[in-house]
């Protein structure tokens, strides 16, 4: 285990690749590897700002669990993982430092917007479609176009995962996240319910979905942003197995459905610009309260 400028690096040195699987949890980061033996006995005591000690588990005759355990006053940020050769290795991504100032509480944060959907004007369509065919796709990037400039006023640096009318697939859309060095990643879409579900059967509104539970303290605060400035019922904070949120384990990534497309009253609002507005302040004051809670906790964990 090393320390590197912005990431603790976990090399796992083998004579042959192997299956594995891993698990995140709130004090802790676990690999499991399968048909697999320790044949040299690992230093004990390897830290990192990120990880306070490293413990070894044979769960079964040929499975190893290494169990690498947070630091009180650390903040995972994301992680990637792959094959060199033989040896396995994590990158475990530490919370950036921002230089944040009172007129740029965002400065310099990169992060990247998704509108979601593709352009398809027939039947079946790509996404939601509302009692007045009002189309997803057209919708989501009007929102992401509001919510650019709200983010930019804030100093953030924001790139697009696609233009208006760019076809572009899900395994696509998180590559600007690797590409622009990216620290957050946000889905855009508005919702819509499977045809055996009676839409009015209970109110309905604004959810947020996540995969990877350091993404959840990011959904959380977007969410409590919603609750302040959207007066529409919160269907909670999802985890689910989406594409995009999979996708981008390296930052915080979310996916926002901002309203139910397919309900009458919640389509008329989406074609009132004033009601765009307040979706996109909610969500540029959401990321707000969450960079400036990192950069708190941060330079707490820096004293």
């Amino acid at each position: 285990l090393q320390e590197e400028e912005n990431k603790s690096v976990l090399t796992i040195f083998n004579n042959t690749k192997t299956s594995f699987k891993t698990e995140q949890t709130p004090v802790g980061f676990e690999i499991t590897l399968f048909n697999t033996q320790i044949l040299n006995t690992p230093q004990e005591g390897l830290k990192t700002s990120l990880f306070k000690d490293i413990s070894f588990t044979s769960i079964q005759d040929e499975a190893q669990k290494i169990t690498l355990n947070f630091d009180r006053n650390s903040q995972l940020w994301g992680f990637d993982y792959g094959y060199q050769g033989e040896n396995l290795v994590f990158n475990f991504y530490h919370a950036p430092k921002f230089n944040l100032t009172k007129a740029k509480p965002l400065n310099g944060v990169k992060i990247v917007l998704d509108p979601g959907h593709s352009p398809k004007r027939v039947a079946p369509y790509d996404g939601a479609v509302g009692p007045s065919v009002m189309l997803e796709y057209e919708i989501n990037y009007k929102i992401a176009l509001k919510t650019k400039e709200k983010l930019e006023a804030l100093g953030a640096i924001i790139f697009m995962s696609k233009e208006e009318n760019e076809y572009m697939p899900l395994a696509r859309r998180q590559e600007k996240v690797l590409s622009e060095q990216a620290h957050l990643f946000i889905s855009l879409h508005n919702n819509a319910l499977p045809d055996q579900v009676n839409p009015i059967s209970r109110p309905r509104g604004f959810s947020f979905f996540y995969y990877y539970p350091h993404s959840y303290t990011f959904a959380e605060a977007i969410e409590r942003s919603f609750v302040r400035h959207i007066a529409l019922p919160d269907d909670g904070i999802i985890q689910r197995d989406f594409s995009v949120t999979r996708s981008s384990p390296q930052v915080p990534a979310i996916l926002i459905e901002h309203v139910y497309l397919i309900l009458p009253e919640q389509e008329d609002l989406l074609s009132q610009d004033s009601f765009i507005e307040k979706l996109a302040n909610a969500t540029a004051q959401g990321v707000k309260d969450y960079i400036k809670e990192v950069a708190k906790k941060t330079a707490s964990a820096n004293k």
